[in-house]
């Protein structure tokens, strides 16, 4: 029942919905969710008949708020160890700063009244707040202009236009200056110092008059205002959309670096976390007894690629094997003899700070070859191994001569070059791809629904800046902004881009980003050495699959095509983007369980080394 004085009521929300995988459903079992996920939630008020003034229509208000934060994927130990050992999962754990974001809010009728209702009958928003916020920089690097909404809001009593001012925060510099005066009477000095600008609020609704008048401020309160309430917002840039249809669009960014805070420790874009409150005065026909709200929040998160650098060396093996044939001729008869196998293994281990990360050979001569040569490495041993036989026979019989002797050696020459590169290196990440993460709220029915990907895209090139940690200077200053600008255009072609992908059709784990990163952590920690080997002779990959891949990926290695971007590489051979993926993952579990197997078999010091040979 509305005040029977009519003073402005503030609003008595009531939730209708909130992220329930948010919820603490058990008390006092410190046990919560996760802490670093995003969550909305919804509230509700219905005005009195008394401030239904639209005839044939109903107003209602809506609050959406949305708590922003990093986006930090539980990656499964089972599922994790599908595509790497498990003791490199946590790894793959990490929580990505977001630098933007999209809300989506639409009302519809119920499902029950959808066939009751036109297009052009739904409910619309006839208002929304705030409607943006901007961020003024002046040419003369002298200071900033902060224009956006406050946190106070006011309904008019027609209970579709809303009332707020907008914060200034204008610096123009500082005055100094200096004045002295000599005489008997006052001799002395005077310094002035001071700022000058402007700070404060001024309303969205401005009006100037000369005219002097009295008025009882309740009164003009009761008459100009019907309902208020407060207002969370983040000191962020932001912009609304589609006012008068029945769906709003908000498009939020973190606040730029400005000139005058060029010296920050903030190297790169500042990301956007925090809550942020939208209210929405929604109209809808009478006739319709409710209406539905849905809201979808995508958020922008950068993947970095970490670039290691390291010392480097060789060290070579000189492998000799030399069988001597040898006559062992005891009979007057034609005879001929082979021997058994003769073998030898040279073994070279990694000098101490240093580790093997491959080899080359080159073969100088070679004869009577039964195996080899036969090399095997881990990070630590190199072993060659070969093996061959010698061969003496006797020609026919000749007068005088007799049987004429001949005897072939068995001989493998190989020299081979072991690469080392330090076990100790320097990392440099870099952006690398923009993803967007997407949850949604539907108040009409009760589906818990997980975070799922709706878009990736890759940077390009001159967004791919190295993340530094350290002071910031003009170049890097630059190069933030430049990533800022490139983040907010990729975002706004989101919405049309053929790269986007359905919401519920791509899980975190599913993407081409988490491949990206998985085999980011395999290439990083050299847990196998058939990533570093051209496509066409890695054996993890199925015999009809590496056909296809060597045919058009050429001089690719297993590590290119695994951190290849996908669409770009179903262009290139030919093949649809979920198979390649598909084909990513295939690959990524072959390599696992390699390296399992791999880890059981090779041991990493000299005594059991020889033992196992």
């Amino acid at each position: 029942m509305p005040d029977p004085l009519g003073i402005p009521t503030d609003i008595p929300w009531r939730r209708i919905c909130v992220s329930e995988d948010m919820l603490d459903p058990i008390p006092c079992d410190n046990e919560y969710p996760p802490r670093w996920r995003s969550s909305l939630a919804v509230f509700r008020y219905d005005p009195a008949d008394d401030f239904q003034l639209i005839e044939d229509h109903l107003v209602s208000y809506i609050k959406v708020v949305a708590s922003i934060t990093p986006y930090a994927p539980e990656i499964d130990i089972e599922l994790g160890s599908e595509y790497v050992p498990p003791e490199l999962v946590d790894e793959l754990e990490e929580a990505y700063p977001c630098y933007g974001a999209l809300l989506h809010v639409a009302v519809t009728p119920t499902a029950a009244e959808l066939a009751n209702f036109e297009p052009t009958e739904y409910p619309y928003i006839a208002e929304f707040e705030p409607k943006k916020r901007e961020l003024y920089e002046t040419v003369t690097d002298t200071g900033e202009v902060l224009s956006g909404s406050s946190t106070s809001l006011k309904v008019g009593k027609g209970g579709v236009s809303a009332q707020t001012t907008e914060n200034f925060n204008i610096d123009t510099g500082w005055n100094f200056g200096i004045s002295a005066s000599a005489g008997k009477d006052k001799p002395g000095a005077e310094i002035k110092v001071g700022e000058t600008g402007k700070w404060g609020e001024a309303s969205a609704n401005k009006y100037e008059t000369t005219h002097t008048h009295m008025y009882d401020e309740s009164v003009e309160r009761k008459e100009t205002q019907s309902h208020t309430t407060q207002l969370t917002q983040m000191y962020n840039l932001l912009q609304g959309f589609h006012m008068g249809t029945n769906r709003a669009m908000f498009f939020m960014e973190p606040r730029p670096h400005i000139l005058q805070t060029e010296e920050t420790f903030i190297n790169g874009p500042r990301a956007l976390e925090g809550m942020q409150e939208f209210m929405l005065v929604v109209v809808r026909p009478e006739q319709m007894k409710d209406f539905c709200v849905n809201v979808l929040l995508e958020t922008a998160h950068l993947l970095t690629e970490p670039v290691y650098e390291y010392d480097t060396d060789s060290g070579l093996v000189e492998f000799r094997l030399q069988a001597i044939a040898q006559n062992k001729d005891k009979k007057w008869s034609k005879n001929s003899f082979t021997s058994e196998p003769v073998s030898h293994t040279d073994t070279f281990y990694a000098p101490p700070g240093f580790e093997i990360t491959g080899y080359t050979q080159k073969v100088l001569k070679s004869q009577r070859v039964l195996e080899g040569p036969t090399v095997t490495w881990n990070a630590n041993v190199l072993t060659v191994y070969g093996s061959v036989n010698w061969h003496y026979w006797e020609d026919n019989w000749r007068a005088v001569q007799g049987y004429t002797d001949h005897y072939e050696d068995g001989i493998l020459d190989v020299d081979v070059m072991v690469h080392l590169r330090a076990t100790d290196s320097e990392i440099t990440e870099y952006t690398r791809q923009l993803f967007l993460s997407a949850r949604q709220l539907c108040c009409c029915e009760r589906v818990l629904r997980p975070h799922y990907l709706t878009y990736a895209v890759p940077l390009p090139k001159a967004a791919r800046i190295p993340i530094y940690h350290g002071f910031m200077d003009r170049q890097r200053f630059e190069q933030s902004r430049n990533i800022s600008r490139t983040i907010h255009d990729l975002m706004f072609r989101s919405l049309s881009s053929s790269r986007r992908i359905p919401f519920g059709k791509q899980t975190f784990h599913d993407s081409d980003v988490f491949m990206f990163k998985v085999a980011n952590v395999l290439k990083a920690r050299r847990i196998t050495r058939e990533l570093f080997d051209p496509v066409a002779e890695a054996s993890v990959v199925a015999d009809e699959d590496r056909e296809i891949l060597a045919q058009r990926l050429g001089g690719f290695s297993l590590a290119d095509f695994l951190e290849a971007d996908v669409l770009k590489v179903a262009r290139r051979i030919g093949l649809r983007p979920r198979d390649v993926l598909r084909l990513k993952q295939d690959t990524l579990r072959a390599i696992a369980e390699r390296a399992r197997t791999e880890s059981r078999r090779v041991v990493g010091d000299k005594d059991t080394f020889d033992a196992h040979q």
